[in-house]
């Protein structure tokens, strides 16, 4: 059995998502859930970046707070690291975080991490990249990604 990106991502993400996360949100409720959401999710940035993930198995959203698709992805990153905290899955190695790339750190995730897109979710192994997910970040299509 071999994981790739896309399955990891893809079932975290359907794991992550409920049906409250598919019905339909004015721009306003977006927005406060990613706000909210945002103040709870694990972070990491510069100073803390290289020195936590130089361990384990690392996979890492780098988004920003004006992007209306980091808006809706948020809110499911953060119940996806919940999850993973509920099954004491950070035990394992395997660590989930956000890189918050807005204002003054959007010019340090373009130049440290190749960032030219918002979201961008990179896998990292002992602190190397492994590999990008550029499939697409809605939960419907998350699913065909999904190979075990």
């Amino acid at each position: 059995m071999r994981l790739t990106i896309s399955s990891i991502v893809a079932l975290i993400l359907v794991l992550a998502t409920t049906a409250s996360a598919l019905q339909k949100l004015t721009p306003e409720q977006v927005d406060e859930r990613a706000r909210k959401a945002d103040e709870e999710i694990w972070h990491l940035g510069k100073g803390t970046f290289e020195e936590r993930m130089a361990q384990g198995t690392w996979l890492v959203y780098y988004g920003t707070t004006w992007c209306k698709f980091c808006k809706r992805l948020t809110p499911r990153w953060l119940r996806m690291q919940q999850e993973f905290s509920n099954q004491k899955l950070h035990n394992t190695g395997f660590l989930v975080s956000k890189v918050d790339c807005t204002g003054a750190n959007e010019a340090w995730c373009a130049k440290s991490f190749k960032v030219d897109a918002y979201p961008t979710i990179n896998l990292y192994h002992n602190g190397k990249f492994v590999e990008e997910y550029t499939g697409n970040h809605e939960v419907r299509v998350f699913g065909r990604h999904t190979t075990f």
